[in-house]
């Protein structure tokens, strides 16, 4: 671990006065809001009376509002930053990597003199930076940084604060269709080369079907939309396809009692780890990539739940350390239906 300047802030708390001003800024993907949660919450602890505001994207903001854990939430939309009310006392940045959203824009803009980050994410912004190791898990990252901050203990593993309006919405959907028990199917991500063939899914909605009584539920954005009505077609008897009809909250709700989720790593994949749902990767990321990959599962992969990682056994041509031809489905396509359908049965044997 490194501090660029001022010293650890290990009795940063009580440097702060009860009421003091905390700005959080995380303004990538669902995943990796997700994965916050376990600091959010931990923060919370630490500063249990501070004025805590957190600044997200409008997609990734319902994540938090029901939460309690912070007293405002500003939304970030069509690329503009939110009105600040500086000055604040405290500025974090909780994002390992480089930041692609502006959130140390923010950061800079807030005012305060103490600003916390990684140090690879911009060590010229913070007073106090710190290192951890690339391959280490971004929930594991995010603990190093509240440890840092001064957190007496660890806190516990991402969760999900889902409201009841959102259960209600989610559930009109299955009670309307009697869907009964389910797995989940997560068939987008954010790029090309996470997705798994679509037509590779038809054999495992037939095993799901058939070996282990499921019918499959497809879940995601407007992205997943054509593909959802896709295998719904194929299979109209054992695929219900709901992909764009809910918000981020409802479909948190729809995945959270569902008996497995299968996909690639995606938010849904990130929202059913942290309801505890098993889950099943199948991950683009070939065994002999680098951990410290941006689509590594070492950093990436379901955290804190029953799970079965999926890895392609090698790079196919053209990549090395990991898949890189991201407009396409490339290194993924080594991952075998038949591969799927035996991690969804040992998980499910074992989670029963």
């Amino acid at each position: 671990m490194f501090v660029k300047r001022g010293g650890m802030p290990e009795k940063l708390a009580s440097r702060l006065v009860p009421g003091a001003r905390i700005l959080v800024v995380r303004l990538d993907s669902i995943g990796d809001c997700v994965l916050s949660a376990g600091f959010f919450i931990g923060l919370r602890a630490l500063f249990p009376a501070a004025h805590i505001t957190g600044v997200f994207q409008e997609e990734t903001a319902p994540l938090y509002e029901t939460s309690g854990l912070f007293d405002e939430i500003l939304r970030a939309s069509g690329g503009n930053g939110p009105e600040l009310s500086p000055p604040y006392d405290l500025a974090i940045c909780p994002r390992w990597d480089i930041d692609h959203w502006g959130a140390l824009e923010l950061i800079q803009r807030s005012g305060a003199p103490l600003l916390v980050g990684f140090e690879r994410a911009g060590v010229e912004v913070f007073t106090h930076a710190l290192r951890t190791p690339g391959a280490r898990h971004e929930v594991l990252k995010n603990r190093d940084l509240l440890m840092f901050l001064g957190a007496p203990a660890e806190p516990p593993p991402p969760r999900l604060f889902i409201p009841d309006a959102a259960r209600e919405a989610a559930w009109r959907l299955p009670c309307r269709l009697s869907l009964g028990r389910y797995a989940v199917l997560g068939i987008s991500a954010r790029s090309a080369n996470r997705i798994w063939p679509i037509e590779s899914f038809l054999p495992v909605v037939d095993a799901l079907s058939a070996r282990f009584g499921l019918r499959s539920i497809v879940i995601g954005g407007a992205d997943a939309q054509a593909n959802g009505h896709w295998l719904e077609d194929m299979r109209p008897d054992s695929v219900t396809s709901p992909a764009g009809q809910l918000d981020v909250m409802g479909s948190a709700a729809l995945i959270a009692e569902a008996r497995i989720f299968i996909g690639m790593d995606s938010g849904p994949m990130h929202l059913a780890a942290a309801s505890g749902v098993p889950v099943v990767e199948i991950s683009c990321h070939p065994l002999n990539g680098r951990d410290d990959h941006d689509n590594a599962p070492q950093r990436f992969g379901p955290f804190a739940t029953p799970s079965r990682v999926l890895q392609p056994s090698r790079a196919r041509l053209l990549c090395s350390d990991g898949c890189d031809q991201l407009d396409i489905s490339h290194c993924i396509t080594l991952v075998t239906p038949a591969e799927v359908i035996e991690a969804v049965g040992s998980l499910l044997d074992e989670t029963l």
